[in-house]
């Protein structure tokens, strides 16, 4: 027997080579066809953000903390950047099989469930409208929600309703700013650049991971590992969040398999094409963007901020 999250792990690999099977429709979902129908991309921008964490709900009066209106029963707000990307998919393709095999991809990939909701447990849908956005709509009873955090950082919404006879996918990114994480950041490491669209660690590269697995040997007990997978820009949003990922599982593996690391010492987050490095945001320097860096933790969550030192490894 396969943990779910074994299975979503497996579902995340299928999905990132291009195809995926959706049993509820029997047709498949791929990446790039999803990409092609894009209607909104590339809204990027800086500020406070409203993360939803339930069911939209009507508030009939005003209080101290909220007006009267529509409103997420649960909610989070997070200082730092938003992307969204919203797609649309042919019309034999039905919101169910969209949403359950981008969840079980997101799960598989870094992302642990905050919330999610199906049909009328998601609240009205025209509220979800006036919330996220005029470009989505659809019917109470073909709407789909999931909330998800990777790391300390990295939280990811996913809406899905049937909008006008086809199947419309919003997906929105945000990355918490540093000052407000609750990590305290020790060190910083750089794994070699990955090829594009590719997780696949070289044998070189694994026995290069061979002094940061020492480090975290060497550091006390109540410090641990993050594994922060990154992408450049080539592709949509979901399909770098879930690369991001898949790169940094993909180090993990290598510290458990070949270094034996205890699972318990390491975590990882997908932060896609959110944070590239300085001057590496496109053209051939973009491959730096291809990355992933690990961070020593302190298991003490603090809001804190800066890297205090660095580990200066380099991997051939």
């Amino acid at each position: 027997m396969h943990s779910k999250k074994q299975l979503g792990r497996v579902m995340a690999a299928v999905l990132l080579s291009g195809l995926i099977s959706t049993p509820a429709t029997a047709v498949q979902l791929d990446l790039e066809m999803l990409e092609r129908g894009r209607v909104h991309q590339n809204v990027s921008e800086g500020g406070r953000f409203e993360f939803a964490k339930g069911p939209m709900i009507y508030q009939p009066e005003s209080d101290e903390n909220f007006s009267k209106g529509y409103r997420p029963e649960s909610m989070e707000y997070i200082r730092g950047d938003l992307f969204r990307e919203i797609h649309d998919l042919p019309a034999h393709v039905r919101s169910y099989g969209v949403f359950t095999d981008i969840v079980e991809s997101l799960t598989g990939s870094g992302f642990d469930e905050i919330y999610s909701c199906e049909r009328e447990q998601c609240g009205e849908s025209a509220a979800w409208r006036l919330y996220l956005s005029t470009l989505i709509g659809g019917r109470d009873v073909t709407q789909y929600y999931f909330a998800g955090v990777s790391g300390d950082r990295s939280y990811v919404a996913v809406y899905v309703n049937e909008l006008g006879g086809q199947t419309r996918v919003l997906v929105d990114h945000m990355l918490m700013r540093v000052a407000d994480a609750s990590t305290v950041v020790e060190v910083d490491f750089a794994t070699p650049f990955f090829s594009p669209g590719s997780a696949q660690l070289s044998p070189s590269s694994i026995r290069g991971l061979a002094e940061l697995a020492e480090r975290i040997r060497s550091e006390d007990q109540d410090k641990s590992l993050m594994l922060i997978g990154h992408a450049d820009t080539n592709g949509g949003l979901l399909r770098n969040l879930l690369l991001s990922g898949a790169r940094a599982q993909a180090v993990e593996r290598a510290l458990i398999r070949e270094y034996q690391i205890a699972p318990s010492k390491l975590s990882v987050a997908a932060y896609g094409y959110a944070l590239p490095q300085a001057s590496l945001r496109v053209g051939v320097a973009a491959t730096g963007n291809r990355r992933v860096e690990a961070r020593i933790i302190s298991k003490v969550m603090e809001p804190v901020a800066a890297a205090e030192a660095e580990l200066d490894v380099v991997v051939n």
